[in-house]
């Protein structure tokens, strides 16, 4: 059985809760795989709305607006290129009908899906989409940015210098990390936290991935070369099919356990990604509440 520590009591600055993952929780309601998510936004508000009250009400201080893939080259994939503004405005009046008085609404950016050199796609384009889609949240009217999931350590500056440039919100990046304890681009933890820093956003870390045990020692090692405030999302485990249904192995209460080794580590911010529900978001505000974090 793991053993719970309580790194919480003592600490001078805020635990801040994010919510847990959306497109999981998009599909068990009937929205089906290969659909544009965020366009669900537009199409069935109240849907969106249902589940980040479901976390809010859970203990989520922070939601996550619908908008991981609206950005100009993922919407292209639908023919919606040109709705990037309304996509992103409606996630986060999506999200800001579900907020208690204390919620903070995060924009979420995700990666474009194109790689920075190849094909022909350059540093300034990626700059230029990732600006599109952040100056859109900004006009909406998030509380902060947070820049997620990017396995490329040059898709992740040139979402971060882009958001320098369209808002004067704070800023979050999370990459993701593969197996071998790199991003897709090969790039480790160590020279992650370095890059990303020296850019100063409000805090840096690490989400989705293969789930908490894998990027435990991560978020350790990032930890080591910067003191910017660490962030944690894993995703509950990797995905297991079971009677012909996709499964994640991580349950509400081994994830709470982690994530208190993730407060342990010094992570300031954390909640759950890809599988996590709102029992695990309970599950973590159970146990703040107990390490009166």
């Amino acid at each position: 059985m793991m053993q719970i520590v309580k790194p919480c009591i003592g600490f001078k600055d805020k635990i801040w809760l994010f919510d847990g993952a959306m497109g999981t929780m998009l599909q068990s309601t009937g929205v089906k795989a290969g659909e544009c998510l965020e366009l669900v936004n537009l199409e069935r508000p109240a849907l969106v709305t249902e589940v980040h009250r479901a976390y809010v009400m859970s203990g989520a201080d922070i939601i996550e607006t619908n908008t991981f893939g609206a950005n100009r080259i993922r919407l292209a994939e639908f023919g919606l290129a040109d709705a990037v503004e309304r996509i992103n405005a409606a996630g986060v009046a999506a999200a800001r009908a579900a907020c208690a008085p204390h919620t903070k609404v995060a924009g979420a950016v995700g990666p474009t899906g194109r790689y920075i050199g190849r094909d022909g796609f350059s540093f300034n384009e990626a700059q230029a989409v990732f600006y599109e889609q952040l100056s859109a949240l900004d006009k909406a009217g998030v509380d902060l940015i947070v820049i997620e999931t990017m396995i490329d350590i040059a898709e992740a500056r040139a979402a971060l210098l882009a958001a320098k440039a369209a808002t004067r919100r704070p800023v979050i990046v999370q990459l993701a990390f593969g197996p071998n304890g790199r991003t897709y681009s090969g790039t480790d933890p160590a020279t992650a936290a370095i890059v990303l820093a020296a850019l100063q956003p409000a805090a840096i870390g690490v989400n989705c991935s293969r789930g908490p045990q894998h990027l435990l020692p991560i978020v350790l090692e990032m930890g080591r070369w910067t003191s910017l405030p660490l962030c944690a999302q894993p995703s509950a485990g990797l995905p297991e099919i079971r009677n012909g249904q996709a499964v994640y192995p991580v349950t509400p209460e081994e994830f709470a356990a982690w994530m208190v080794k993730f407060l342990a580590a010094g992570v300031k911010y954390i909640g759950g990604c890809c599988g996590t529900t709102p029992a695990h978001i309970r599950a973590v505000r159970k146990t703040l509440a107990a390490l009166k974090c």
